[in-house]
């Protein structure tokens, strides 16, 4: 009897170890896991990818237009930083567009501006043509933080404050911790 518990336990523990292994093998596959923490909230993996190939993508772009070159390396490195440090930021914005307006009201304002946007044809291919990555993605991470920085920009002015200086503030008071090897979180912003 005592047998047959043995091999039950093993049975479960070998269960659990398989379930545990495929939940961790999901998030990578999908890039479900943080790379950092901003005043509580998560940032996660997938998003700084989304990012991160949206800004190579208009760097790209431009580069080639201005005939300019980087070490690519280090435009790598900077790609990236500049990519979490917005990813930081949004959360700064989101916090305090939350409070201005609401969640509901917010919300209905960002997909308003995201449709006047998309409705213009030209803008729409003259992005899609810049940007090289999916329409989701372009509105997103590129229409959509537009929308938010303008209200934002809009709230600060009729309060008298300046957008600059209101975001140096919130980095200055930031808790920010990164996960991701090779960079760290100053006052002044991301370091590699």
């Amino acid at each position: 009897m005592t047998h047959i518990f043995k091999t039950k336990g093993v049975f479960i523990a070998v269960i659990v170890v398989a379930v545990v292994a495929l939940i961790l093998c999901a998030m990578v596959a999908f890039e479900w896991y943080p790379i950092g923490i901003v005043e509580g909230n998560l940032l996660f993996a997938r998003e700084y990818h989304a990012r991160y190939e949206l800004a190579y993508n208009y760097y790209d772009a431009l580069s080639k237009a201005s005939q300019a070159s980087a070490d690519e390396q280090d435009l790598e490195y900077t790609l990236r930083a500049a990519s979490i440090e917005a990813m930081i930021d949004d959360v700064f914005v989101a916090k305090k567009l939350e409070q201005d307006f609401g969640r509901k009201e917010l919300k209905t304002k960002i997909e308003q501006r995201i449709e006047e946007a998309w409705s213009d044809e030209q803008l729409r291919n003259d992005l899609q043509t810049l940007l090289k990555v999916s329409d989701s993605r372009i509105k997103s991470y590129f229409i959509a933080e537009q929308a938010r920085y303008e209200l934002l920009n809009g709230q600060l002015s009729l309060e008298g404050k300046n957008l600059f200086e209101w975001m140096d503030e919130q980095r200055k008071s930031a808790r920010v911790k990164l996960f991701l090897k090779g960079f760290t979180w100053t006052q002044d912003g991301v370091t590699i």
